[in-house]
């Protein structure tokens, strides 16, 4: 991972926080390797799909959440990705566990890395 950012929506119907992170690799004209929340696969010569791997949790105040994606892209800047999450559910800011205004240390956990490789035809 390279860089993250992390915003709150002000509003609990549209997410509340957010963070989403952006993953780089090395890449040449031989191949390409990326460790990122987003699994890339080719589908044919021309086109590919994608599918979000990565999961993460939050723990905050003695509770853990899991956390909703929020989005994903595809290839870009010819070097990478970015993948991102509500940090918390809607139940925690409808249950008042959390609010908009918080001011704690929240623990975020990610799984479910996948190890995209592509490499030159032979």
């Amino acid at each position: 991972m390279r860089e993250a950012w992390v915003d709150n929506t002000g509003q609990m119907d549209s997410g509340g926080y957010r963070i989403g992170f952006r993953s780089t690799g090395p890449y040449s004209l031989d191949g390409a390797s990326l460790l990122s929340g987003v699994h890339h696969e080719t589908v044919n010569e021309h086109s590919f799909k994608m599918n979000m791997s990565a999961k993460m949790t939050a723990k905050y105040r003695g509770n853990t959440y899991m956390s909703s994606r929020f989005g994903m892209s595809g290839l870009s800047y010819k070097d990478g990705d970015d993948f991102s999450f509500y940090v918390f559910p809607s139940e925690a800011y409808e249950k008042g566990d959390v609010t908009l205004e918080e001011a704690g240390v929240v623990e975020l956990t990610v799984t479910d890395l996948y190890q995209n490789i592509w490499s030159k035809r032979q």
